[in-house]
């Protein structure tokens, strides 16, 4: 029960980043954010919303030619 809390939290905190990131503008960081966030998913068992957001990510990697993240997608 207590790494269900920890992960939803962790997720909130994500969500959080990800809204203040767009506000800047920052497009690697949103990219990288969103990677972060298809992982966590990903380790609690929600592959439909880890592949959501591994495919936002990917789209944010290739705006930038981003090599390295696009490799990681």
């Amino acid at each position: 029960m207590n790494k269900i809390i920890t992960k939803l939290l962790l997720l909130l905190i994500l969500v959080s980043a990800i809204n203040a990131v767009k506000e800047v503008g920052a497009e690697s960081s949103l990219a990288d954010i969103y990677y972060n966030k298809a992982v966590q998913l990903y380790n609690m068992g929600d592959c439909i919303n880890a592949s959501i957001n591994t495919e936002t990510a990917l789209e944010l990697y290739s705006k930038e030619d981003n090599q390295q993240g696009i490799s990681k997608t």
